[in-house]
């Protein structure tokens, strides 16, 4: 493809995101909750009105976002023909998108995008995905405004031109570099999608995951495992690829997915649970009395 061609599929991309970014722009918050109203009435009854903004409060932040199997069979682009397994899929891409924009952006700065930002982001990415198709928000636009909001909201935030020149160049890896004409456009782009994200998920920001647990829960085994702190790594970078590989983000709580994670990492290690906590409890399900599961 010559430069003269490939700038004329720039240019026509921008065009596209211009009416993108008009479509998207005159989806208020009314039109959004219609939106997820809409989902709602499919399956009534389902758990997933809890993402809608007139939820009641009193609601623990956490329970309105975990989601059963056979809720996660209807999202929007499985109602729309697009296999599970498919889906699944992009949802890994866009959590491929989201990790490879934090190693670029980490490079670029002295202050890093922690692994909470990026958890934090992948979380936000697998709520919006409930409520919206595949076939209509490309993943990796969708990863690029989700790590923008996450870093504002966990407090290592990037300038909206540095994402987005990074996310260009992870989109569009052999194309030219972005000129001002272009980066205005993308720019407008990112912003939208945040917004839209933000009104998607009420604005509930806040997200439980399963690393802290993982953490404070390991501590356990300092005295008497040999290798702790090997065993508290697997078991803590199990839990960031739960969030990366799996929809387990909306489908289980934090907790439980910390206990598979430390369940995991024990077996992987060839260390026996029950050599620390003796009680009968333990014995039969070891992460489970860990953790004071009460499910």
């Amino acid at each position: 493809m010559t430069a003269k061609s490939l700038n004329a599929v720039l240019d026509n991309f921008l065009v596209a995101v211009r009416f993108y970014h008009l479509a998207v722009s005159a989806m208020s918050v009314a039109g959004v909750t219609a939106d997820i109203s809409s989902s709602q009435a499919t399956a009534s009854g389902e758990r997933q009105s809890a993402a809608a903004a007139s939820v009641s409060a009193a609601v623990p932040s956490s329970s309105r976002w975990i989601f059963t199997h056979e809720q996660l069979m209807r999202v929007p682009s499985v109602r729309e023909g697009m296999s599970p397994e498919e889906e699944l899929k992009r949802r890994r891409v866009s959590a491929s998108t989201i990790h490879q924009m934090a190693d670029r952006l980490n490079h670029e700065s002295r202050v890093r995008i922690s692994q909470l930002c990026i958890c934090a982001a992948m979380m936000h990415m697998h709520r919006f995905f409930v409520f919206h198709s595949f076939f209509k928000f490309d993943p990796r636009d969708i990863a690029a405004a989700c790590l923008f909001l996450a870093g504002k909201s966990e407090e290592c935030p990037r300038k909206l031109d540095h994402v987005v020149r990074v996310w260009w160049a992870i989109k569009f890896p052999h194309s030219p570099n972005l000129d001002n004409n272009r980066l205005h456009e993308a720019s407008q782009l990112i912003v939208t999608l945040e917004n839209l994200v933000l009104q998607t998920i009420a604005f509930d920001l806040s997200v439980d995951i399963p690393h802290p647990y993982v953490l404070t829960h390991m501590q356990k085994f300092a005295r008497d495992a040999s290798g702790n702190r090997r065993i508290s790594e697997i078991a803590y970078w199990f839990a960031s690829d739960m969030l990366h590989m799996t929809n387990w983000g909306v489908r289980y709580t934090a907790k439980a997915i910390a206990c598979v994670c430390i369940q995991m990492a024990c077996l992987w290690a060839e260390f026996e649970v029950t050599a620390v906590y003796t009680k009968p409890a333990a014995k039969t399900l070891p992460c489970r009395y860990i953790l004071n599961l009460e499910c």
